[in-house]
């Protein structure tokens, strides 16, 4: 950890660095992302620091009044209102079992289990709750509870937190150095307590503590309503304080955290209960075994903790053995891990074939790919639906479901293909995605599609609420204003990734395509050539409401040719063939229709010329859309930018020139600019792209991009730059 807060907040950092093991599921047997690895204590969905404030939980809170050194009521109390509602769920006493209740460090006696005696100061300690237990509606939970110290300072508590790190509620004894005073302390998830910060103690309110003494303590959280209501007693059975509706957006409760805040003190509990409707539902993945391939949207980025398959996992009662995703992984076939960064390789070669080598045996995998396929060069190697040349996007694709399945042959596959993606090409992307889905549907692979979720990475308030590009202090992932929209944060698993991933999961075949020999080709109505008349397969009886270009006109050198990739709304239109013509100067140019795609071909004597092209839907809904292609009498002749390398301070921007040559005055000389590794750069070009501005992102230091510049006439001239971050 980089920085460090003065006092208790560094405090903690240090042991969190240090206890990274308990709060979300790890990877399992992966060195950087340790075996039940956790979120930090702090919040995900602020930016406030935690407070302590000496102040009532609500109007009907009991204080203390230290004149009268009595405990007095502001309010009637109703108490039955904090009586269980659920059935009893959870019991353990503490008398008989031997083992520490799920925590690293604790131990029994005395018909206690004592937390923190054996931990240092800033150090935590996580209890799991499994999923049927995540799965109820509420809970209430009930239990004894002490705080001792053995010096003038230190600190103690239960903290109460769902699967994703947001706090139910928490309770702490503390005392004062120097005066020896000795603090009661509690927590429930209101606003303030849902603030983000590196300052990983709840907002506390105090009241005066008896050291020794015991507390009984119970909490309701509602996790159908947000709220949080509490009850906490003296030995006596004095009402201590009351908590009555708090908002909380806490989703279940996953984790008990046993917290040392301070160096010092010991707690005990007893007598732990847990009430709650038994309305967790079925559960047909408890038990299964699971392995992942991917990207960085499956291994989580920059957050090595956890992605969204470690959650599910968790959520669901799975077994993850490994998750197996790379930054920066693709389909194509041959790459492998940049040892310099740890970044790209090949999915089968650098995955698939690993987990085969440690002969996994899992009931499901669950891959994505493509993303970091999807530029402009993997057009010439895209490849036809039944491709096996393994040299093209298809082949290779294809080449790496046989090879799951051969290994694999009764674990179901999911495929995840990812939300849609502005940093890439809509058009390359819609295209790899319709050969996706015809390749699953002929190879027996479920589909969890994320392109039509609802996540527009066009909004920028979207892709700031569910997309990070950066961690704060505390190693979590944050929201930035101008995040890329790439990778998911946890709202976005939340809400869409594990929703959508775990119900293809569900509703998976339990009938896979036999494994093939290596060459065999799976028989398909769909031909290699395929021309005009192919049509994807179908997903929904809905017709086409929309066709879209990336652009509507286009200037091309005479004799160059340009392909018209459409974007065709919704994506699961039932019959999607367009019918395409050229409306206007025909003579001077041919089309030809392969996959969804129209090649125009223009020639060199309809220079000064306009062509028109028309994609007309099939469907018989009338929806039509009109390309215009100006044939201009020159082109480009070389695009160069100098120097070839360069370098740029991360955070900082660089600014890029290009020169453009040509045969004449009538050219498109018109540039477009795109990076090898959106990740760590933005783009920002002029009105013709004559100069780029390259904005290095400040997590990017020691990395080394590809800047290509290339013209847009149709002749494809590029030039590259190599930039490197420090």
């Amino acid at each position: 950890m980089d920085k460090k807060k003065m006092g208790w907040i560094g405090a903690v950092l240090v042991a969190l660095t240090v206890v990274l093991a308990v709060f979300v599921p790890g990877k399992a047997e992966n060195p950087k992302k340790q075996e039940e690895s956790f979120v930090s204590l702090a919040e995900m969905d602020g930016g406030e620091e935690w407070r302590r404030e000496e102040i009532p939980f609500d109007s009907e809170m009991v204080v203390w009044t230290e004149s009268e050194e009595s405990f007095q009521e502001e309010s009637d109390i109703d108490i039955s209102f904090y009586e269980p509602k659920g059935i009893l769920l959870y019991e353990e006493n503490f008398d008989n079992a031997k083992d520490s209740f799920g925590f690293e460090k604790a131990s029994r006696r005395n018909g206690k289990l004592y937390l923190a005696e054996n931990m240092s100061g800033s150090e935590l300690s996580a209890k799991k709750f499994d999923h049927l237990m995540m799965g109820q509606s509420f809970v209430e939970v009930s239990f004894d509870w002490t705080a001792d110290f053995t010096s003038k300072s230190g600190q103690c508590g239960l903290e109460f937190r769902d699967l994703y790190g947001r706090l139910i509620f928490a309770i702490a004894g503390r005392s004062q150095r120097d005066t020896g005073k000795l603090d009661f302390l509690c927590s429930a998830a209101g606003e303030a307590s849902n603030a983000g910060s590196v300052v990983f103690e709840p907002e506390w309110i105090s009241y005066p503590y008896a050291a020794g003494a015991s507390y009984h303590i119970f909490f309701r959280a509602d996790f159908r309503n947000g709220k949080v209501s509490a009850l906490i007693q003296n030995e006596q059975g004095d009402v201590v304080g009351t908590v009555k509706d708090a908002d909380t957006k806490a989703a279940s409760l996953a984790k008990m955290i046993a917290a040392s805040y301070h160096l010092g003190s010991v707690e005990t509990i007893d007598n732990f209960r847990i009430y709650g409707p038994d309305d967790a539902g079925e559960f047909p993945l408890a038990g299964k075994k699971a392995i992942a391939f991917g990207d960085s949207i499956i291994d989580g980025h920059l957050y090595k903790a956890a992605g969204f398959v470690e959650f599910l996992a968790e959520k669901e009662g799975m077994v993850l053995e490994h998750n197996y995703a790379n930054n920066g992984a693709r389909i194509m076939l041959g790459g492998t891990v940049d040892p310099a960064t740890g970044l790209g390789g090949s999915i089968l070669d650098c995955q698939v074939n690993a987990a085969a080598i440690e002969k996994r045996n899992p009931d499901y995998i669950i891959f994505d790919g493509g993303a970091n396929d999807a530029y402009s060069n993997i057009l010439k190697k895209m490849g036809s639906v039944n491709d096996t040349d393994t040299t093209t996007f298809a082949g290779a694709f294809r080449h790496t479901i046989r090879t799951m399945h051969q290994n694999w042959p009764d674990a179901k596959i999911i495929y995840v293909v990812v939300h849609k993606l502005t940093v890439r090409e809509a058009g390359i992307q819609e295209q790899m995605r319709r050969i996706e889905l015809a390749i699953c549907a002929d190879m027996g692979v479920e589909v969890a599609d994320l392109y039509t979720r609802g996540w527009d990475t066009t909004d920028a308030s979207m892709n700031q609420k569910y997309a990070f590009d950066a961690l704060n202090e505390a190693q979590i992932p944050v929201s930035e204003e101008n995040s890329t929209g790439v990778h998911p944060n946890f709202a976005a698993m939340e809400e869409l990734y594990i929703p959508v991933v775990s119900d293809a999961m569900k509703r998976a075949g339990t009938v896979q395509v036999a494994a093939l020999a290596e060459g065999e080709e799976i028989p398909s109505e769909t031909p290699d050539d395929a021309g005009e008349d192919w049509e994807e397969p179908a997903v929904s009886g809905e017709e086409i409401t929309s066709i879209q270009f990336p652009s509507l006109k286009y200037r091309i050198a005479a004799g160059r040719k340009v392909v018209l990739e459409p974007e065709i709304e919704p994506s699961g239109a039932s019959k999607r063939k367009l019918n395409w013509k050229i409306t206007s100067n025909g003579e001077y140019a041919s089309i030809d229709v392969k996959k969804g795609a129209c090649t125009v071909t223009t020639k060199k004597s309809g220079a000064g010329k306009t062509v028109t092209v028309v994609a007309e839907a099939s469907d018989g809904s009338g929806v039509q859309r009109e390309v215009q292609i100006l044939l201009m009498k020159n082109q480009v002749t070389k695009v160069s930018v100098k120097p070839k390398k360069q370098s740029v301070k991360a955070g900082n921007k660089v600014s890029l020139r290009a020169s453009v040559k040509t045969n004449g005055s009538k050219v498109n000389k018109k540039l477009a600019w795109t990076c090898s590794d959106d990740n760590y750069v933005t783009l920002k070009t002029n009105k013709d792209g004559s100069q780029c501005i390259v904005t290095a992102k400040a997590y990017a230091a020691g990395k080394t991009v590809t800047i290509t510049v290339r013209s847009t006439d149709g002749t494809d001239e590029t030039s590259e730059v190599l930039l490197r971050i420090k």
